[in-house]
């Protein structure tokens, strides 16, 4: 807890506190790994601290996160970035399908449209619609269906609207968004009535004079057990910001793909006090702060979701995720040695020289 207090206050600050606090932060979860090896809550955190200045530790560290708890969201998008920062795109392009394998709403993410980003976006999109390919036809787990329909959604996202009117034959919420981007001939009345996702959404774009009182019908949340998370009613503010977005786009399309919209929540251990015998202070928070796309987010998660717990889906990644995971521990390896080579020469070049100025 204190290398994670440590380290959470070093976001919270800026100049050489932030530095000072990182450091401390650092050193601390490297003493608390050596003594705990297998907790993948020190190695994933300390690979999110050391990815601002040292991008080849944090890549190992990442791994081993991974080798530890494969299904952990953020460690493989962490992973893809600190190979992207080691110039290793193809690595990382592999890191980032992993992660969208599991948890699709990444594709989504507004991240993709940022400059370090955008060059990747085509390369990590073209071999996720191949992934879903090839793990439709190799598929022994039961999951087919789900491959095509988050091939369908990765299709439809990207504008090929033939290719996901292939994959959404059966998916009802799918073939509304189509008609919804095809055509303006889907109104309010003839919106289907069955139950699809982001239904009242849709409704807003289609009855305006509707729009704020479906809008915050939509946004309320469920009623949860734990207080943290009982948050039923939207803020107006975002409702605002919702209404607005949606009366500038040209289509409910542009709307939910382009609206510039975002949230930045992190993820919480809501577990770690019950594991970690921690009775007291904040549940920590993975400092991984995911972006998200709002209207996808809030209204059509749905389509996207992929179960905390699918033993059947990991079985499916998982030769995937030890084959990357071998390459890059191959690769650090490779590297230590040539330092070690290089290290070694020098020594060999330093001993040579103080032979010679010691010669008479």
């Amino acid at each position: 807890m204190l290398a994670w207090a440590l380290g959470d206050f070093s976001y919270k600050t800026t100049g050489t506190s932030s530095d000072a606090l990182r450091t401390a932060a650092v050193d601390w979860f490297t003493t608390a790994n050596a003594a705990a090896p297998n907790r993948e809550f020190g190695q994933s955190n300390l690979a999110w601290l050391l990815l601002q200045t040292q991008p080849d530790a944090a890549a190992i560290t990442f791994a081993q996160a991974a080798l530890l708890l494969p299904a952990k969201r953020g460690v493989f998008w962490g992973l893809g970035l600190a190979l992207i920062t080691n110039n290793q795109p193809e690595m990382a392009v592999d890191a980032m399908v992993l992660e969208i394998l599991r948890f699709p709403l990444v594709m989504t993410s507004p991240l993709w449209q940022l400059s370090e980003l955008e060059n990747l976006r085509e390369p990590v999109f073209n071999q996720l619609e191949q992934q879903y390919s090839q793990l439709m036809l190799t598929d022994n787990t039961g999951l087919v269906n789900y491959w095509r329909r988050m091939r369908g959604t990765l299709r439809w996202w990207r504008g090929d609207y033939d290719g996901a009117t292939q994959d959404w034959q059966n998916f009802p919420t799918g073939q509304t968004l189509l008609e919804l981007s095809q055509s303006k001939t889907l109104t309010a009345d003839t919106l289907p009535p069955n139950l699809i996702i982001g239904r009242n959404a849709m409704l807003a774009w289609l009855s305006p004079q509707d729009r704020r009182a479906l809008l915050e019908r939509a946004s309320i949340r469920s009623v949860d057990q734990l207080p943290q998370l009982n948050q039923t009613s939207p803020a107006l503010e975002l409702v605002d910001q919702l209404i607005i977005t949606m009366e500038r786009a040209s289509s409910f399309d542009e709307w939910l793909k382009y609206s510039r919209l975002i949230s930045q929540p992190r993820c919480q251990r809501l577990g770690f006090g019950t594991l970690s015998r921690h009775i007291d202070g904040p549940l920590p928070s993975d400092y991984y702060t995911r972006t998200l796309n709002q209207p996808m987010s809030m209204f059509f998660a749905a389509m996207l979701s992929s179960s905390t717990f699918l033993p059947e889906l990991d079985t499916a990644l998982q030769p995937q995720r030890d084959r990357l995971l071998t390459a890059v521990f191959d690769h650090a390896k490779k590297d230590n040695q040539h330092s070690s080579y290089q290290h070694s020469k020098l020594g060999q070049v330093n001993t040579q020289a103080s032979q010679l100025c010691s010669a008479p």
